[in-house]
């Protein structure tokens, strides 16, 4: 996955509504929803606002298939989604609605402030520090992406963030739509799980 606004755009569109993108599956009925403040509409569909999840990971230079650049890049992805429990998750769940977005950073640290949805490529020498996208999809009943659009325009402001939680607030615009609202979600998903994103879905348990 190249960071580029290409490779975030399909990330999303794609990949997020799947969460932990290994398989349909059963969730951890122990995790508890984070609080979530969410309202807006996508091509007619209402953004969710049932229980959010994500994942912080750092990668190293040159790692196949996630950071061509020279520089350790950090990839925070959340999504706010009509599941419950979604940390329980381990796979993909089916028949699923979610507002997703990814930020990217040059560095080991994503600091609290203010991004924009932009086209920056982290592979770019120069000033480009950060690449932010969004994206609104849809699954069907066996995981496979019904809807995806991608955020044409802004913000995602980051108000706190550690190795395992992240608070805030989006206001993110679509080409038929926008969302808005806050977050305070729990970063559980793995950095393994995290290079599975996208990955066709299949029979299995939620480990």
């Amino acid at each position: 996955m190249k960071l580029s606004k290409r490779g975030f755009a399909f990330a999303f569109s794609f990949v997020f509504t799947s969460l932990a993108a290994v398989g349909c599956s059963s969730t951890d009925d122990n995790a508890s929803p984070a609080p979530l403040e969410v309202s807006g509409t996508v091509g007619g569909i209402t953004v969710p606002a049932v229980d959010s999840a994500g994942v912080i990971a750092t990668f190293e230079p040159n790692t196949a298939g996630i950071n061509s650049s020279p520089d350790p890049v950090t990839l925070m992805l959340v999504a706010v989604a009509d599941k419950a429990n979604l940390c329980g998750y381990r796979s993909s769940p089916p028949s699923t609605t979610a507002l997703s977005f990814i930020l990217g950073v040059k560095g080991r640290a994503i600091s609290p402030g203010t991004y924009n949805v932009g086209a920056v490529d982290l592979n770019d020498a120069g000033t480009a520090t950060y690449s932010l996208a969004g994206a609104f999809a849809t699954t069907d009943a066996q995981c496979k992406p019904s809807t995806a659009k991608s955020a044409i325009s802004g913000t995602v402001t980051i108000d706190s963030v550690s190795a395992s939680a992240a608070a805030g607030s989006f206001d993110l615009i679509f080409g038929d739509g926008s969302a808005k609202g806050k977050f305070t979600t729990s970063l559980c998903f793995t950095t393994d799980e995290f290079t599975k994103l996208g990955q066709s879905c299949s029979s299995g348990d939620a480990g």
